[in-house]
């Protein structure tokens, strides 16, 4: 009777359900689970073949696939099937055969029979077990994420494979006892087929074609065994094997039923070399690559040699997920196969599946197909292989294994010649590991501007085009395209698998559109090849590979710091991070804070910090001063921020992040002109993009920290000459302030007006005083109307308009002094100070500026104190008491001293230079602009550094190093430039004016001086008397030397020269 169910598992897998084909419904994990049920004979839980076969599925999404798969194999199992809500199996009494079943019968029944000469029932029995065996165990199937069923396969396999080898040998050796050498052979030939590497084997068959006659094939065959022998694993034939080759070739007899000659012709048959079955070990099974790699070879060059040299036997590729550390190794592979160092081979080992030590044991195994002896353990059978080998072991994607890292070091201290190379996204932390991270590829820079052949020599850029081509043959790099292929790179981060993946997206959206869709990288990146493994199709699960395994606390830190725009410190981040987070690794009980109150000490928030970085999900960076910060790709950020919004906190970290530097740029900026200045500058250097952020979460969600970014950016900004950016900013922030009270947007108004002043728009800023002055009026502010009317005083007075600012100043002094403000007074006898300096009425100048220091001292003012005495010098200076004007300038010398003021500090030093000049001592003028140059460059101040510079390139005519002046000329231009400050540009102007004359090119000194002189009463501001008095000797030079009619010529077409066109000519003359 037919039975119900008939399977075949060894070599091609057939299902026979009552009479039918498999129908095609049936998918190969319905097909694999019936299998597995049949041969394992018992009931499972649900829950355990759900887990077996969809492990990496949420449980409920498993068990909905079992319920599935159930589906399908019902209809034909009728009966036969066992699915209760708890258990599923097949029932004892179902009808079933299974070749490995009745094979196993075949080879039970065989060891029961008396084995003798008269007796072959038993040696039928082998045989019908022999034929049986149409190949391995499910050979040639593979079920995605289904590791554990593999793993239960390939000890099937290894099991079925040494139950047949065993009754093929027990077949050749009985029929030669028997003397029947044609199935003799013919059994020996199978053998050899299924298991080439046994040396066993080998002899018996040499054996047999000697006993039976075939001297000459078995010598060829000893030959073809020692070639094979050598070439696959590169060892000689063992000792016994030699010494029966001696025997054949010296003719001696050898235990046998017939004579050595005289055989039947059915015997005598040429020599049957055999072929190599799918288990035979390769010297190489690496994946071979099907596109070509891009700009790694730095990378390959430096990880060979590392390789190559004796004490590097562990070598580590570690990176962030789509890094390329698998492409990087598979390359390697393929070239190193080449190579003799490694002559044993190189084993590829793909560990992504796969979780525990026993399953790595197990994977190695499989790879290198070992032939198990079974009295020993797997792990002393993979070090008897790899004992003497010269081989190289590419163990990929061992972050998921990372438990099982000391049986890496037992195999490497058990095998002298072995050789591992690691791939994984964490360290293995052993001892003689050697790291090597495999970073993103080279970026191009953002505003780059080359011709398309020289980017393509940029990896990025290379690897994009490269891949787009290949799914569009006619897509080339163009001029127009090539701004946003490098956005494109930019913003993926030279992220192999990002840009892979965003090649795959250009198929169905336009170029310009990808690069805006990837403010969404999660959305966009997706859709890799369906040949890949799962986790490499799209971004998300690349980065969810990595983030899933963490320990809770370690997921939170890392959701954290997705709120950062480009590193934290540890200080920054354990004040932010330093939340109620989580009560299982809170150090407190629950319910002892408040949420966000802070439970977690710094010491542990900075050590989850140290292990994400070795998981190679945050990047550590070091300050110049070695302190310590943190970043993250902002690829892993927007998967961070994903899940920080799915658990509902995202709104508190960005507000503790805003609040925190806020906090920060606050007390940084207040020190940007005192003894903090260096590292107040410095501090808002390095954190300015997280500053940044701040504001632009602040202006969409808190306006008081807005506003106090707005003003601390804007020190800063001034300080470091960045007035273009803070103008676009505070104008752009102007105009959204319609819905606020007008004292916020007075704010910000008040602080657009000193930057439109820094940057020489005086008309913008008389219209923004007057605003200032108004809303001061109708809010009846008297200390506010003061305040405007004196800097609005300095603006009109710097404009020439001596009498309007005479009285404002007068107004705001009467004003201060009403209420009382002694500092408000100071300041106001310092601007009636400067308009009589300005008047030539020194004595009256000298006057104030006393009345000021009277003040500051009273009210012990050291800065003021500083203030009036600099301004006492500048004062007997300009009437030439030079004596009194030194004195003057060392004493606040001392006090800046005191105080540590470097801004002040490099101001005085300035002074001290002009006194040098008045003096006509130009060596000590330019030895004190060196000293203020340094303290302007170490505070990073532009402003002082370009003004130093223009003073320092008279000193330089002065000394007769015009070349040296006119270099001095040409970066404060560059300077002037970067700022946008047209109020430098101008006084370079004019002292280039005067050096081009001295050289005797009047014609240019026309253009330089008669154009600054246009701009100057264009933006409404007189240039100082220090610049004006060479600019007058030069013009009137020129004047003499061109005459009258050409002088009115090229002034006329300086009037017309803009800005810009005068600093390129300026330029010009500097690099001529």
């Amino acid at each position: 009777m037919t039975p119900d169910i008939q399977i075949t598992t060894l070599g091609e897998v057939s299902l026979n359900l009552s009479g039918q084909v498999k129908p095609p419904s049936i998918t190969r994990k319905a097909e694999a689970l019936l299998i597995y049920l049949i041969c394992n004979k018992q009931a499972y839980s649900r829950e355990v073949l759900a887990d077996l076969f969809w492990e990496n599925d949420e449980p409920g999404a498993a068990l909905n696939s079992l319920r599935v798969a159930l589906t399908q194999l019902r209809p034909m199992l009728k009966d036969h099937l066992i699915a209760t809500h708890h258990q599923i199996g097949i029932r004892p009494s179902a009808s079933i055969s299974l070749d490995i079943q009745l094979m196993q019968e075949h080879l039970e029944k065989s060891r029961s029979l008396p084995r003798n000469h008269a007796q072959t029932e038993a040696l039928a029995e082998l045989a019908a077990a022999v034929e049986l065996y149409k190949g391995p165990f499910f050979a040639g199937w593979y079920l995605r994420n289904c590791p554990r069923f593999e793993q239960w396969q390939f000890a099937q396999q290894q099991l079925f494979e040494q139950m047949i080898f065993g009754a093929l040998q027990e077949l050749v050796e009985s029929y030669l006892e028997l003397g029947n050498y044609v199935p003799a052979l013919k059994y020996a030939r199978r053998w050899l087929d299924l298991d080439p590497f046994n040396e066993e084997a080998h002899r018996q068959y040499m054996r047999l074609l000697y006993i039976s006659g075939q001297r000459q094939n078995a010598l060829d065959f000893y030959r073809w065994c020692k070639k094979l022998l050598q070439e696959e694993l590169q060892v000689e034939p063992s000792q016994a094997t030699k010494v029966l080759y001696h025997q054949i070739r010296d003719g001696k007899s050898l235990p046998g039923k017939a004579p050595a000659t005289g055989l039947s012709r059915e015997v005598e048959e040429p020599v049957q070399i055999p072929k190599n079955s799918p288990n035979t070990p390769l010297s190489t099974n690496f994946p071979y690559p099907l596109t070509s790699m891009v700009g790694r070879k730095i990378e390959m060059e430096r990880i060979r040699e590392l390789l190559s040299q004796p004490s590097v036997r562990l070598l580590t590729l570690t990176g962030v997920g789509g890094s390329g550390k698998t492409r990087l190794a598979t390359e390697l592979a393929m070239e190193l196969s080449r190579d003799s160092q490694f002559k044993d081979g190189i084993i590829f080992v793909p560990l992504a599946s796969f979780h525990s030590p026993d399953e790595l044991i197990l994977c190695m195994v499989q790879a290198l197909s070992l032939n198990i002896d079974p009295q020993l353990s797997l792990l002393e059978n993979l070090k008897d292989y790899l004992r003497n080998r010269y081989q190289l072991l590419i163990l990929d994607n061992f972050e998921q294994i990372l438990v099982a890292a000391p049986i890496v070091a037992d195999l490497l201290k058990s095998s002298p010649g072995l050789k591992i190379l690691v791939t994984s996204r964490e360290h293995l932390n052993l001892y003689g590991e050697q790291l090597y991270p495999v970073k993103p590829l080279a970026l191009p820079k953002k505003d780059e501007q080359i011709l398309p052949p020289q980017l393509l020599k940029n990896p990025s850029i290379q690897l994009l085009t490269d891949r787009i081509k290949a799914l569009d043959p006619d897509f080339e790099l163009t001029v127009e395209n090539a701004p946003t292929i490098i956005q494109i790179c930019i913003r993926l981060e030279g992220l192999p698998l990002a840009i892979e993946l965003a090649a795959a997206a250009s198929r169905t959206t336009s170029l310009e559109d990808l690069m805006t869709r990837l403010d969404r990288r999660m959305k966009v990146l997706v859709g890799g090849p369906v040949d890949a493994d799962e986790r490499q199709q799209a971004i998300k699960s690349t980065i969810t590979w990595s983030y899933q395994p963490l320990k809770p606390e370690l997921q939170q830190v890392f959701r954290f710091m997705s709120v950062v725009a480009d590193s934290l410190d540890e200080k920054a981040a354990c004040v932010i991070f330093n939340l109620d987070i989580s009560p299982e690794f809170s150090e407190n009980k629950p319910g002892q804070n408040d949420a966000f109150t802070g439970t977690v000490s710094s010491g542990k928030i900075v050590e989850w910090l140290n292990l994400l970085v070795t998981k190679n999900l945050l990047m550590l960076q070091r300050n110049p001063d070695g302190q310590k910060r943190f970043g993250i790709l902002k690829t892993l950020a927007e998967y961070g921020f994903e899940q920080l919004l799915i658990n509902g906190e995202a709104f508190e970290l960005q507000k503790r992040h805003a609040t925190y530097f806020a906090g920060l740029a606050e007390s940084a900026s207040t020190n940007l002109s005192g003894s903090e200045a260096q590292n107040a500058v410095k501090r808002l250097g390095q954190n300015y993009a997280e500053i940044l952020n701040a504001l632009h979460w602040a202006e969409e969600n808190d306006l008081d920290i807005t506003i106090r970014l707005a003003k601390s950016l804007t020190a800063y900004w001034e300080i470091q000459g960045y007035h273009q950016q803070a103008h676009h900013y505070l104008e752009d922030l102007l105009k959204r302030s319609k819905d606020w009270e007008i004292d916020q947007s007075m704010q910000i108004l008040d602080l657009l007006t000193s930057i439109t002043w820094k940057q020489g728009d005086y008309q913008t800023t008389l219209k923004f005083y007057q605003q200032l002055l108004d809303y001061k009026e109708a809010q009846n502010d008297q200390e506010g109307i003061a305040e405007i009317k004196f800097r609005f005083s300095v603006l009109v007075f710097q404009k020439g308009e001596m009498s309007l600012g005479e009285k404002l100043v007068e107004e705001s002094l009467a004003i201060f002094s009403r209420l009382g403000n002694q500092l408000g007074l100071a300041k106001c006898y310092n601007g009636l100070a400067a308009l009589a300096s300005e008047k030539g009425q020194f004595e009256k100048a000298f006057f104030y500026h006393n009345k000021c220091l009277e003040i500051y001292r009273k009210l012990d003012d050291e800065s003021g104190t500083i203030t009036a005495l600099t301004n006492l010098g500048t004062i007997a200076s300009r009437q030439q008491k030079f004596a009194l004007a030194r004195s003057y300038y060392q004493e606040s010398l001392l006090l800046l001293e005191k105080l540590n003021r470097p801004l002040e500090r490099a101001i005085t030093f300035n002074n001290l230079g002009l006194l040098a000049v008045s003096e006509e001592d130009y060596a000590q003028a330019d030895q004190y602009y060196k000293q203020a140059q340094q303290v302007f460059e170490e505070i990073g101040h532009l402003y002082g550094q370009c003004n130093i510079l223009i003073d320092r390139a008279l000193a330089a005519y002065h000394l007769g190093q015009i070349a040296a002046g006119l270099q001095f000329l040409e970066t404060a231009f560059k300077i002037a430039t970067r700022m946008d400050n047209i109020y430098l540009s101008i006084y370079g102007l004019a002292e280039m004016s005067f050096l081009v004359g001295s050289s005797g090119h009047h014609s240019e000194a026309v253009l330089l001086g008669e154009g600054a002189l246009h701009l100057a009463s264009e933006h409404g501001f007189v240039i100082e008397h220090l610049y004006l008095n060479p600019l007058d000797q030069s013009l009137e030079s020129a004047r003499r030397a061109l005459g009258e009619s050409v002088y009115s010529q090229l002034s006329e077409e300086a009037k017309g020269l803009t800005l810009v066109r005068l600093v390129e000519l300026a330029l010009t003359f500097c690099r001529g």
